[in-house]
């Protein structure tokens, strides 16, 4: 809270026709935080276009926010709005009356127009309130105050006019108060010294005011000039308007850029803080820049100004991305120079960056055929676009690896550059890197090459019907390949397949059959060729079946010859992994027998049809009869119900027995037991004393099996019964 003074700027307001108030020293209108969630908001000094209208109350002087019910009031040492409905404060402003004195009025009496000055007070109280400048503010819709930098300066230059006579007639004002006071100083000597030196302070004071309204006079003067000549300039110069815009969509990783320095201290009614800002993240390419940066306190406007030592200045219109992040994007850079960017507050705080764009590689880098040889490769290129240092040629052979760089400084036509020594037949990569202090292009690589030469690593992937031929391709530039398949001497195939290409597939082949191929590397009109014997894989047997024919020790195998060309086919017998028996056979055999073999165990069959040297094989699973146990007997000495077979077990494979027990063709039992076993106990069956059964025991292995039958009896009841 401050006490009046009518010659301060700080407390001097201009009412709009729109219903706003505008602050003269800051250029912000009357606004309201939105900072605050209590009972009451501060009232703060925002942008005009953010301001609210106001309604005066002409018989109470109240201050109203438009249609809100929101009232102006003074809350201990702060101006505040709040929603009451007793209690509120009158406003009032402070004026030069008819004498030359000042004297207060209503603020209803009528409306001002645009320019005409107003100190607020409010009628209960003489001080003046402190109303903060933040950014924190409530958007209103009411239309723009559209001030532009020329119309605020001529309404400035004839405020400091008026202001100038209006301080000639305070200064005597205050000449007289101080004489008075001087007199009241002297009766009053014992309760109020102070007044004395009081009275003192406003005699200079008075003589100091007298001299500032003959400057402001002067400054007047200076303004109006000052007005008139940046109309002129501004018209002249692509200058921007300071004003905020809305956020792009780029993303902004933070810097560690430490705030610049600035002061911001308490101020008078409405007076804006300092825009103090850190620089958020500053990226360059070879054509443009991109810059972001971040206020600490209000909105504020700015303006960032360019050049470099080959051009002028040069303007960027920043955008305001949100309430406290601004961006410029300059994108008319030239390539490899240094810039000097100046971002500058309306306030005057202001920061220097400087940043370098990169380099950019020549637009033409290409291969003089007509100076390379088979040990010689000469490349040229034109002067890249913007500033170059010099050229960086690096030559690279077909593994990538580097063997040779040179510098070459940079000229104002083509330059060149030729390596020597090179090795005939190969094939190189070239590349280039335009260098700018210590910025570097991107590289930009050609291929060049001395003389063609034929492929290698010739692979062949043979399939019954197709050949899949795949190579390396040699050193050298190759244009195109061409693929030759003969069968004794006449083409089968001909066929030409890009440079780019390392592999073809030949379809539609006759399976197991022998080929001449041949692959023509053709570059500038020359040739070298690779060839080789190629062979299709054979096809497989078909229908093959391997049967045992109800025998113990033997296997039948039978098949069909597949299509294609078979020199032979190859037949082995094994189990579990162990070849047995094998067999050659040619073409025209379809069948042949193994004998000698183990009763139940089962084998494995596989036929190979032979072409030179591939094969195509298909194998089938067989299993021989086992044999039946031996030796199957019954006996019972003591029991009535129930009796015990034995067996021998027989030769060869077998997994495991079934006993099955029958009462004539009544099966009474049908179980399995392990292979080790050689008696069964047929108890538990409550079976009939001295009555016949038999019983059947089965030797199983895989799906096949071999049985052998007995009788067996229970013995007889030696019970008698009595009559």
């Amino acid at each position: 809270m401050g006490f009046c003074n009518g010659s301060s700027r700080n407390q001097q307001w201009l009412s709009t026709e729109d219903g706003k108030f505008l602050h003269i020293k800051s250029g912000l209108c009357l606004g309201i935080s939105n900072s605050s969630r209590g009972p009451f908001q501060p009232a703060v000094a925002t942008p005009c276009a953010q301001a609210p209208r106001w309604t005066c109350h002409a018989q109470e002087g109240f201050l109203e926010v438009e249609n809100t019910s929101l009232f102006l009031k003074k809350q201990n040492h702060k101006v505040v709005v709040k929603k009451i409905s007793k209690y509120l404060d009158s406003w009032m402003k402070l004026v030069i009356n008819k004498e030359g004195r000042l004297a207060n009025e209503s603020l209803c009496l009528k409306q001002a127009g645009l320019g005409t000055e107003v100190s607020v007070r409010t009628a209960r109280n003489s001080a003046a309130s402190q109303i903060a400048t933040t950014a924190n503010t409530v958007p209103y819709s009411p239309s723009h105050i559209s001030n532009t930098t020329e119309t605020f300066l001529g309404s400035t230059t004839e405020t400091l006019r008026s202001t100038a006579e209006t301080l000639g007639s305070t200064a005597e004002t205050l000449r007289n108060t101080a004489k008075t006071l001087g007199s009241t100083a002297e009766t009053l000597r014992n309760t109020a010294k102070t007044l004395g030196s009081t009275a003192e302070t406003l005699r200079s004071t008075a003589k100091t005011l007298g001299s500032t309204a003959k400057t402001l006079g002067s400054t007047a003067k200076t303004l109006g000039s000052t007005s008139e000549a940046y109309s002129q300039s501004s018209s002249k110069r692509g200058l921007p308007h300071l004003h905020t815009a809305g956020a792009t969509d780029e993303s902004w990783s933070p810097l560690t850029t430490p705030p610049f320095s600035s002061i911001t201290t308490e101020t008078g009614v409405a007076e804006q803080v300092k825009c103090n800002f850190t620089l958020l993240e500053s990226r360059v390419s070879s054509l443009s820049a991109s810059i972001q940066w971040r206020t600490f306190a209000s909105p504020c406007n700015f303006s960032l100004i360019y050049s470099s030592d080959t051009s002028g200045p040069m303007w960027c219109h920043p955008i305001r991305i949100d309430n406290f992040t601004y961006g410029c994007n300059p994108k008319d850079l030239q390539a490899g120079t240094v810039y000097n960017f100046r971002i500058v507050s309306l306030d005057g705080e202001e920061s220097t960056l400087v940043l370098q764009t990169d380099p950019l590689p020549p637009a033409r880098f290409e291969v003089n055929s007509e100076k390379t040889a088979s040990t010689t490769l000469q490349v040229r290129w034109t002067p890249s676009s913007g500033k170059v240092s010099w050229y960086e040629v690096q030559l690279f052979d077909h593994n990538d690896q580097k063997i040779q760089e040179v510098q070459v400084q940079e000229s104002t036509t083509w330059s060149q550059y030729t390596f020597l020594n090179l090795t005939e037949g190969n094939s190189y990569k070239v590349a280039i890197t335009a260098v700018s202090g210590e910025k570097r292009s991107f590289p930009v690589y050609i291929n060049g090459s001395t003389v063609p030469s034929p492929v290698k690593d010739l692979g062949i992937s043979p399939n019954p019907n197709s050949l899949l031929i795949s190579w390396s391709r040699g050193s050298g530039n190759v244009e195109q390949y061409r693929l030759v398949l003969m069968d004794k001497g006449a083409i089968v195939q001909d066929t030409n397949v890009d440079r780019r290409d390392t592999s073809y597939a030949f379809h539609e082949l006759t399976p197991g059959h022998l080929y001449n191929l041949t692959i023509v590397t053709m570059a500038s009109g020359l040739q070298n060729s690779r060839w080789k014997l190629v062979r299709t894989a054979p096809m497989e047997v078909s229908n093959l079946k391997v049967t045992n024919d109800g025998r113990l020790t033997s296997l039948n195998v039978k098949w069909q010859k597949p299509p294609g060309d078979v020199d032979s086919y190859s037949i082995t017998l094994s189990h579990q992994g162990t070849i047995k028996e094998s067999k050659t056979l040619a073409p025209p055999v379809t069948e042949t027998q193994f004998k000698d073999l183990v009763p139940g165990r089962l084998y494995q069959v596989t036929i190979s049809c032979i072409s030179g040297e591939l094969s195509a094989e298909k194998s089938a699973a067989g299993r021989t009869v086992p044999e039946k146990v031996r030796n199957l007997v019954s006996y019972n000495e003591i029991w009535m119900k129930s009796f015990t077979v034995n067996w021998t077990p027989p030769a060869g494979d077998w997994e495991h027995y079934r006993i099955v027990l029958f009462n004539e063709s009544l099966v009474l039992l049908n179980t399995t037991v392990g292979k080790e076993e050689t008696h069964y106990a047929l108890d538990g069956l409550e079976l009939i004393p001295g009555r016949q059964y038999e019983i059947e025991v089965i030797v199983e292995s895989g799906n096949l099996r071999n049985s052998e039958r007995c009788q067996g009896r229970t013995g007889k009841s030696n019970l008698i019964g009595r009559t």
